[in-house]
């Protein structure tokens, strides 16, 4: 029983690498049914940074035992990078222009993209996520679950919702996000710096993220499901105790999981590669 709960444009795909991965995030949007009972307090979340406030100050990052990527200039055919408060333009055109509307655009939740991307993969190692901040919309279609002999399980039928990230991500190379990684380094670097960590380099906190979520498990499905109040939780208490980014995977099906640790991998190795050049 189931019920609805071109190398020219090396840069341009690596935003939309860094994007897709921080942003595959929208479907823990869909991660939840109607309320059982009572109200439950609203998710927390700090308002951006600003120049006039200091933001919180997080844990530091654990660096990563490797290199970090050698930063390198901008080719002279390349336009100068805009500021960081007025990047979207740039950034919203780069990717409609790879794309084309609707394959991109239309995802868009426009404002601070950039910043966005930067502070959803900060966060997907823990244990929720700043969802106020997804810089793409979540996936279409209603969140299902199964129900047999008295218990719910994850439907399959949910892994189809994300097959328009998938297939944007399949069109995506890897060498070209890590181009874009150099690129746009000076932005990443200061939308980092931002969180707290100004003394701490962004491309080993994407690394960690990598490693993070290539330890994912790959559970036998069905996945048994259960709701204790309002949202639905793993039965298995050893992934539910797993990262949100280890969930978003779970999530999305073993299919579409193996798919994303394989351009995970890839762009892992060109990093470490390039981190010791």
């Amino acid at each position: 029983m189931t019920r609805q709960a071109s190398r020219g444009s090396v840069g341009r795909r690596g935003l939309a690498w860094l994007l897709l991965l921080a942003t595959l995030a929208a479907g823990l949007w869909l991660w939840r049914q109607q309320p059982a009972q009572g109200p439950v307090a609203p998710l927390a979340i700090p308002p951006p940074p600003t120049a006039e406030s200091e933001p919180a100050t997080p844990a530091p990052p654990a660096p990563h035992p490797q290199a970090p990527l050698t930063a390198r200039p901008l080719s002279p055919a390349s336009p100068p990078l805009p500021p960081l408060d007025d990047s979207d333009h740039r950034l919203t055109e780069d990717l409609t222009r790879l794309f084309g509307d609707p394959a991109i655009e239309h995802l868009l939740r426009p404002a601070q993209l950039l910043r966005k991307a930067v502070i959803i993969l900060d966060n997907l190692p823990g244990r929720r996520l700043p969802v106020k901040y997804l810089p793409l919309k979540p996936p279409g279609g209603s969140f299902r679950v199964r129900e047999e002999g008295g218990r719910v399980f994850l439907d399959a039928a949910n892994y189809a919702r994300y097959r328009p990230y998938i297939q944007l991500l399949e069109r995506l190379d890897a060498a070209d996000f890590v181009a874009f990684v150099r690129r746009y380094r000076p932005l990443l670097q200061a939308a980092y710096a931002e969180l707290g960590y100004p003394d701490a380099a962004f491309e080993d906190r994407l690394l960690t993220v990598i490693d993070e979520l290539l330890r994912t498990p790959e559970p036998a499905a069905p996945i048994e499901l259960i709701q204790p109040v309002v949202y639905y939780k793993y039965a298995d208490p050893a992934l539910e105790s797993l990262s949100a980014g280890q969930k978003l995977l779970l999530r999305m099906g073993p299919d579409n999981a193996r798919l994303v640790k394989g351009k995970l991998r890839r762009v892992r190795e060109l990093l470490l590669a390039s981190g010791r050049s």
